[in-house]
């Protein structure tokens, strides 16, 4: 017999992403449910770079990325070698809680996440797969079965208002449900990568991610804590090639950088043909698409980034639908500042790809990386401009609407909004400058139960902040009724 159970949110996917989303949304006091097809959680390096924008998330979500970022290793510095010349770039990106990208085990980051949902009372329920996915204008069901071979076990009927879809594409409910897509592949093109210990390392800092540009194929070394490396390589994929083991990658990369690497117990062999897909929409209704089920990269070094990103902008949106805190049309902005952050990267990443495969590339990129023309980083910076909850009436300069907002997040301070609220700056009485409607402000606070009111340095703007820590609306601090009207807009 089936049986029939009800959620506000039922998550598929208990990866990174999915697990941001639930955590996010448990914060709420959303009632959810996650659900995974695999028979347990995976092991091993996988992913292994953080981002800025990425540990700015994982901040605002509550998760200790002070303990994060000792634990971590820095990469401070991207290295191109084109033949015996080389030219390093600052990866420094300022205003973030980390200022550059870390590298860490996904398992570390799955483990911060799993910690996060059990103190809310979640529990992941893993081996277990949707079968139908049914929308509809008041919400969707669900059919849920055990995942792998038949069992006798009864499937079981969902009824959730929301279902987030975080499975990665081509594995949950986005394939029931016939999601349309733009995919470009890479034919003639293979990734491969393992980890190890290098013996001999002169030359390479601690902190430095190297790249060796070679004819149609490119290698590099990504640091890793407790002194491990990651050796990646592109490389012309040979027809009916065998898959190569870990000592076979490391040989690879040795005979494209020239460097003579002698690895210890080389493990983790990975390999890939890239290919990048992006959903048309994001949003079906009452179905939401996060990470692999919106957006696959062709450099999957980027998917738990992007993915993540996606799940916390999602869900702070849909956990205050959910609430009544917000009006539904704050979930229309997702696809629209999901997406183009997306396409951006695919752009990025596909740029990487040629430049890593190209056949001359000391003609080809050389001129460039040597002026400094070439963006070593191929995470961009992240911003909302474009969004329609962006609302921009302040002064020119400065950070805009949909800029991440700068000194919301200070670790030492201990200053770190809740991901449940938006902050609204307003800045103290000055002279010389227009008196600030402090008590007409504070009752615009009063009146929405996600706001808080803080007071900042003397100036002549106000910021009302998202709780993801972009701007959300910028405007002359004197004229509060503009303020009023933006959040009748979105708040409730």
């Amino acid at each position: 017999m089936q049986r029939n159970t009800e959620v506000d949110v039922l998550v598929i996917g208990a990866g990174p992403v999915g697990m941001t989303a639930a955590a996010v949304l448990a914060e709420y006091g959303v009632r959810l449910r996650i659900v995974d097809r695999r028979p347990g959680p995976d092991s091993g390096t996988r992913c292994t770079n953080l981002w800025p924008a990425t540990l700015d998330a994982m901040a605002f979500m509550g998760l200790d990325v002070g303990e994060l970022l000792e634990r971590s290793q820095p990469m401070r510095h991207k290295v191109f070698h084109l033949g015996e010349d080389s030219f390093s770039s600052d990866l420094t990106e300022y205003g973030a809680v980390s200022p550059v990208p870390l590298t860490q085990s996904q398992d570390v980051v799955d483990a911060m996440l799993t910690a996060r949902l059990e103190r809310f009372g979640v529990a992941i329920e893993y081996g277990v797969e949707a079968c139908r996915v049914d929308p509809d204008d008041d919400g969707v069901t669900v059919v849920l079965r055990p995942a792998g071979p038949a069992s006798d076990a009864p499937a079981e009927r969902v009824r959730a208002g929301w279902l987030v879809a975080a499975q990665g594409m081509g594995t949950g409910a986005e394939e029931l449900l016939g999601v349309r897509r733009t995919v470009r592949s890479f034919p003639g093109v293979r990734i491969l990568h393992a980890d190890a210990r290098l013996e001999n390392r002169d030359g390479i800092g601690p902190d430095e991610e190297h790249i060796y540009l070679a004819a149609s194929r490119s290698a590099g070394l990504v640091p890793l804590p407790g002194g491990l490396h990651r050796l990646f390589l592109m490389e012309p994929d040979p027809a009916g090639g065998e898959r190569p083991g870990a000592r076979e990658i490391v040989s690879a990369v040795a005979r494209v950088s020239g460097l003579p690497l002698t690895a210890v117990e080389p493990a983790c062999p990975w390999w890939a043909r890239p290919e990048s897909r992006i959903a048309e929409t994001f949003r079906l209704g009452r179905v939401l698409l996060a990470g692999g089920s919106a957006t696959a990269l062709p450099l999957t070094v980027h998917g738990m980034n992007n993915g993540m990103q996606d799940a916390f902008n999602l869900a702070w949106k849909l956990g205050m639908v959910v609430r009544g805190l917000g009006d539904e049309v704050l979930l229309d902005s997702y696809t629209v500042e999901r997406r183009r952050v997306a396409r951006k990267l695919v752009e990025v990443t596909e740029r990487v790809l040629g430049m890593g495969t190209s056949e001359d590339s000391q003609a080809t990129h050389g001129p460039r990386i040597r002026q400094g023309r070439v963006d070593m980083r191929t995470q961009p910076s992240v911003t909302y401009r474009q969004s329609p909850l962006s609302q921009d009436q302040g002064r020119p300069g400065g950070p805009q609407a949909g800029d991440p907002m700068p000194g919301l997040l200070d670790l030492a301070a201990g200053t770190r909004p809740c991901c449940t609220e938006w902050t609204l700056l307003v800045p103290r009485d000055s002279a010389g400058a227009p008196p600030v409607p402090l008590a007409e402000l504070r009752a615009l606070a009063d009146k929405y139960a996600a706001v808080r009111l803080r007071l900042t340095e003397p100036g002549s703007t106000v910021h009302l902040v998202r709780p993801d820590g972009h701007i959300a609306f910028r405007g002359p601090v004197d004229d509060p009724a503009a303020l009023a009207g933006y959040a009748a807009r979105f708040l409730r």
